[in-house]
């Protein structure tokens, strides 16, 4: 473990703030393995990610991401995977309103990258310093690194892109959120403004309760806002019933990049029979695509401050 001069390890101060200065040993218990048979507590990790950037964290078990595909959850990046903590920051609100503008590139996208990929690296060394793997993602993979999947060809393209994990995905099942008919997720006090990441871990952390609703739409209100994202999408990929076409939402960020060519090469290059130095990988090198966001600017909800 990396210390500081005093022999204490670097979180230790933020630590202590997070339990009101009271003895950091305090934050374990017994009876779970780890170093010595301890166990990290769910509300330590909660704080340190808070203290660090975060504005929403919540953890969830790997037990709800068992209707992921295969390849796609948490012990197929981390085997032994007991607990995956969902994070989110905040697109600032003048950021959302300035959409389309270069500022959104950078504020309400690439940079704030930047910062979450920070975020789940401390948070996954803090975990590590209580005796546990971490597996800190990514919040945006480059596309040859997605699966892609060609659903249709003619007489329009259908296609299906996941991602190594999806965040969006572990900030419902940690309780955070929900699908909105965007397929955004929505959270309750930002609305869709925030962007997401995930940390892996085989630390088994007390899970945080889901959110209570009725129907499919608690927090997302299609009917009130007569699907405002869905009517002013430029690029009419959004059906509304909380899926994307994500041909069209791509082909409108780059009509002259993002074509059934490029995807059909990564598809290609994937397959278990093709080699990834393949001419057809060759071809999908990324392009640089304009990023979008009208369905955020749009969005009702967390207009507020």
């Amino acid at each position: 473990m990396v210390t500081n001069c005093r022999g204490n390890p670097p979180w230790l101060p933020i630590l202590r703030a997070t339990t009101g200065g009271r003895p950091y040993n305090i934050l374990f218990g017994s009876g779970l393995s780890g170093l010595g048979g301890l166990m990290v507590k769910a509300a330590s990790v909660i704080g340190f990610a808070k203290k660090v950037g975060a504005d929403l964290v919540g953890i969830a078990p790997v037990e709800r991401f068992e209707g992921a595909p295969k390849g796609h959850r948490p012990e197929d990046l981390l085997p032994g995977a007991r607990s995956v903590v969902a994070l989110a920051k905040r697109i600032p609100l003048p950021i959302v309103k300035s959409i389309p503008s270069p500022y959104y590139d950078r504020f309400g996208y690439h940079d704030l990258n930047a910062h979450l990929r920070e975020l789940t690296y401390n948070v996954s060394v803090f975990i590590e310093d209580q005796g546990f793997e971490a597996f800190p993602l990514d919040p945006s993979v480059d596309d040859k690194a997605r699966e892609v999947q060609i659903l249709q060809e003619e007489p329009e393209p259908k296609i299906k892109i996941l991602g190594d994990f999806s965040h969006r995905h572990a900030i419902v099942a940690a309780g955070l959120g929900e699908f909105a008919a965007s397929s955004m997720v929505v959270v309750p006090k930002f609305g869709p403004r925030v962007r997401v990441v995930s940390v892996i871990t085989n630390a088994p952390l007390e899970p945080s309760p889901l959110l209570e609703g009725k129907g499919r739409f608690n927090i997302c209100q299609p009917e009130a806002c007569g699907l405002q994202c869905v009517k002013k999408c430029p690029a009419k990929a959004l059906p509304g019933d909380g899926t994307i076409d994500h041909f069209k939402c791509r082909n409108y960020r780059n009509p002259g990049s993002y074509t059934l060519e490029y995807f059909k090469a990564i598809a290609e290059s994937r397959k278990p029979t093709r080699s990834a130095s393949s001419g057809a990988s060759a071809k999908a090198a990324p392009p640089v695509g304009q990023t979008c966001g009208i369905c955020i600017k749009v969005c009702p909800l967390g207009l507020t401050l």
